[in-house]
C-alpha cells in the first residue's frame, strides 16, 4: 500500500502525528509526506499513490487535490485535526468559513472515502454536520496514553485497506476484469474447452491482490457462487480470503436484499422448450430494472445462464419483442451479455447493439459502489 500524507499548512503538531505513523508503519506500507501542492504533484509522478490523506480542512488547495486524485485513481482520507469542530468553524465565519465550505469542504468530506477523527466529541460533532457517515475514531498517541504508537498506526492502516476494499471494481486492472468476465463464462458454459487461450491465462495469472479484488466483488454482488463455479470448471482453487468478514465501505443506498428480487427461473414444456412469452416477460422485467437504476451483474449472470441453455422459438421471440417495443433494449442487453460474460454471439436472440444507452446501462451497474 502506498500513501501519501498531505500537509499543506505545514502545521508542526501535524507533521509530528505523521511523522510518528510513518515511524510505525515502516515495512507494512510505503508513507510519503507532501508539505504543498506542487510536493504532491511531483510525489504523484514519480510514484502512484494508492491514498492521499489530507491533513487538516481549509488549505485552498484541497480542490486541486482532489481532482488529481480523481486522475489518478487514489482514493482521499481526510484527517480533519479538530478543524471541523463547531468553535473553530464559528471562526471567521461569513468572510472564510462560509464560502469555502460551499466551495469545495463539504463535497470533500462526502466524497472521503473515510474521515479519521482522534475522538469521540470530534466524531459526534462531525456526525450532526451531517456530511459523511464514514467516520473513523482512532486516539493519538500524542495526546493520551491509553494508545500505543503502533496501536495507533495498526488503526490507521486498518481504515486505509478498508478504503482500498471499498468499490474494487474500480481498481480493477484490465487483466482482473478479463478474469472476472471468464469467470463468468466458465460458470455459465461449465466446460473449460469453450474458453479461449486468453480468456484461461487471464485467470491462470491472478495475483493474490487480484483474487482479494474478485471475491469482495462477488460477495457484494452476490455472484461469489458464480466466481467459485467457474474457478472450479477451470480446476482452480480460489485463495481462502473470506470476503464476507472483510470490511469495507458501501453505498449508503446498497441493497442487501438484491437477492430476494431475482428474476424468475424459466421453466420448460415437456419436449424441453421454453415460451417465446416466458423469455419477453424476463426481459421486460429486466427491462423495469433498468428503469428503476436496479439492474444489477447477478441479473446479467442469470440473464445469460437463461441464454445458454434457451430453446425456444426464437423468430416468435423476435416478433413479440418488436411487438413490444422492447427490440433495441434486448439488443442492448445482448451487448451486456456479450461484454459481461463473454457468451458466444451464436446464443444471443438478436444482433448485440453498443450505444450511448447501452453504455449508460453499463456504467450504472459498474457504479453501483461508488461512494
Amino acid at each position: 500500500m502506498n500513501i501519501i500524507h498531505y500537509n499543506p499548512w505545514g502545521d508542526k503538531l501535524s507533521a509530528e502525528y505523521i511523522d510518528t505513523l510513518n515511524k510505525s508503519m515502516e515495512g507494512k506500507a510505503v508513507c510519503r509526506v507532501a508539505g504543498s501542492f506542487l510536493e504532491l504533484r511531483k510525489e504523484m509522478a514519480q510514484q502512484h499513490a494508492d491514498i492521499i490523506d489530507i491533513h487538516g480542512c481549509w488549505h485552498d488547495s484541497i480542490p486541486l487535490t482532489t481532482l488529481l486524485a480523481r486522475r489518478h485513481l487514489t482514493r482521499i482520507v481526510v484527517t480533519p485535526h479538530g478543524q471541523l469542530e463547531p468553535w473553530v468553524t464559528r471562526r471567521h465565519w461569513l468572510t472564510s468559513t462560509l464560502p469555502r465550505m460551499l466551495a469545495y469542504q463539504r463535497r470533500t468530506i462526502r466524497k472521503a472515502y473515510s474521515v479519521i477523527v482522534m475522538g469521540e466529541m470530534e466524531e459526534k460533532n462531525l456526525e450532526r454536520l451531517g456530511w459523511t457517515k464514514r467516520i473513523e475514531t482512532i486516539g493519538c498517541s500524542l495526546f493520551t496514553s491509553s494508545i500505543t504508537d503502533e496501536e495507533m498506526a495498526r488503526q490507521t492502516l486498518a481504515v486505509f485497506q478498508k478504503v482500498m476494499d471499498s468499490n474494487v471494481v474500480e481498481l480493477m486492472k484490465p487483466n482482473t476484469t478479463q478474469a472476472l468476465h471468464s469467470l463468468y463464462k466458465a460458470c455459465i458454459i461449465a466446460d473449460a474447452q469453450w474458453l479461449k487461450q486468453e480468456e484461461r491465462e487471464a485467470v491462470e495469472n491472478l495475483d493474490d491482490v487480484s483474487w482479494r479484488e474478485i471475491e469482495i466483488y462477488g460477495h457484494h454482488t452476490f455472484t461469489l457462487v458464480d466466481i467459485r463455479h467457474g474457478a472450479d470448471t477451470l480446476g482452480i482453487t480460489l485463495p481462502d480470503c473470506r470476503p464476507s468478514e472483510i470490511a469495507c465501505y458501501l453505498p449508503y443506498k446498497y441493497d442487501k436484499d438484491a437477492p430476494r428480487h431475482r428474476l424468475a427461473s424459466l421453466s420448460a414444456d415437456e419436449k424441453g422448450m421454453h415460451s417465446p412469452a416466458d423469455v419477453v416477460d424476463m426481459i421486460k422485467a429486466l427491462h423495469q430494472k433498468t428503469r428503476k437504476n436496479t439492474l444489477g451483474i447477478a441479473d446479467i449472470i442469470q440473464f445469460s445462464s437463461t441464454l445458454y441453455r434457451l430453446r425456444t422459438d426464437e423468430d416468435e421471440v423476435r416478433y413479440l419483442l418488436s411487438e413490444a417495443q422492447l427490440t433495441k433494449f434486448a439488443a442492448r442487453l445482448m451487448q451486456l451479455v456479450s461484454h459481461f460474460t463473454l457468451l458466444p454471439d451464436g446464443f444471443l436472440i438478436v444482433q448485440p447493439l453498443g450505444d450511448n444507452q447501452e453504455r449508460q446501462i453499463m456504467n450504472n451497474i459498474l457504479k453501483k459502489f461508488e461512494l
